[in-house]
């Protein structure tokens, strides 16, 4: 790879805040690239020194287009694993929270996928769209967790 030069990194980010947000190409809009490297890594590794391949850069301001060497640390990828299933904890916490509010729940929600009537005719009982009534019967959305089997019955 080419000399790695600081103006080439700060051509490709713009200052928000104490974050250097990474302009160029994202893989998946979230993993800056900067060719076919990780611009985090290039970075850690331009301010650092060379890091072991075990290990990753992640942000510790969890914004994942920042390349700030401020905001960058090592860690392992079971590390950053354990962190990103905190987010599907909170993402699950804030579901089930707003189910306690809904206007359904999980016993209507058994008779709708129960019943033999049409989604139209479902939609006119409950208050809802028909297309919902058809997500919550394919298993969509109200998945309930109560049987490890539910949702693997003969379609």
């Amino acid at each position: 790879m080419k000399e790695l030069r600081l103006s080439d990194i700060l051509a490709r980010t713009v200052e928000e805040g104490d974050c250097l947000i990474w302009t160029g190409y994202a893989h998946d809009g979230k993993f800056p690239r900067f060719g076919a490297r990780p611009a985090r890594r290039v970075v850690y590794e331009a301010v650092h020194g060379p890091l072991p391949k075990r290990l990753q850069v992640s942000a510790r301001c969890k914004n994942p287009l920042c390349v700030h060497p401020d905001c960058l640390f090592a860690q392992t990828r079971s590390k950053a694993n354990k962190s990103r299933q905190d987010a599907y904890t909170f993402c699950a916490n804030v579901a089930a929270a707003r189910r306690k509010n809904a206007d359904l729940n999980i016993e209507i929600i058994r008779e709708i996928r129960a019943s033999s009537l049409s989604n139209s005719e479902l939609g006119a009982i409950y208050g809802k769209h028909r297309c919902y009534i058809a997500t919550i019967r394919r298993n969509e959305v109200w998945i309930d967790h109560a049987s490890p089997f539910a949702g693997l019955g003969a379609r």
